[in-house]
C-alpha cells in the first residue's frame, strides 16, 4: 500500500452503527496507520471544478482504477486510521490525476508549493 492507490475500507458511521465499506484514496502510510481521504460517489461533476478534489469521473479511468462507478476523493475530508480497517487495494489513480492530487495536497496543506 502506497500513496495513491485505491483502497476499500471500513468507515465507521457517525451514528454509531456497524463500519461502512467505501473507497478511500491514500495519502500516505505509516507502520500500523494509513492517512486516506474519503469517496463519494455523490456529485462527482460538482468536484470536479474543486480544487481540494480529486475526481475520476471518465469511464477507462473508473475501470482502470478498480472503482465501480464515479467517485471523488475530497481531501479536506481525510482521516487517520490502523492498517486493519483496510480491507484490501482495488487500483490506483490514473498518473494522469498525480497533478491534479498533488494541487489538491497543497491546497489543503498536507504539501508545499
Amino acid at each position: 500500500m502506497e500513496p495513491g492507490d485505491i483502497v476499500l475500507m471500513l468507515f465507521p458511521y457517525g451514528d454509531g452503527k456497524a463500519d461502512k465499506v467505501h473507497p478511500a484514496l491514500v495519502l500516505e502510510v505509516e507502520e500500523h496507520v494509513v492517512y486516506v481521504a474519503y469517496g463519494t460517489s455523490k456529485r462527482v461533476t460538482e468536484a470536479a471544478a474543486i480544487d481540494t478534489a480529486v475526481s475520476i469521473s471518465d469511464p477507462a479511468d473508473v475501470h482502470a482504477s478498480g472503482l465501480l462507478r464515479p467517485t471523488a476523493f475530497h481531501l479536506e475530508t481525510r482521516a487517520r486510521f490502523p492498517k486493519n480497517k483496510v480491507l484490501r487495494r482495488i487500483g490506483a489513480i490514473p498518473h494522469h490525476k498525480y497533478r491534479q492530487l498533488y494541487r489538491a495536497a497543497v491546497k489543503v496543506g498536507l504539501l508545499s508549493s
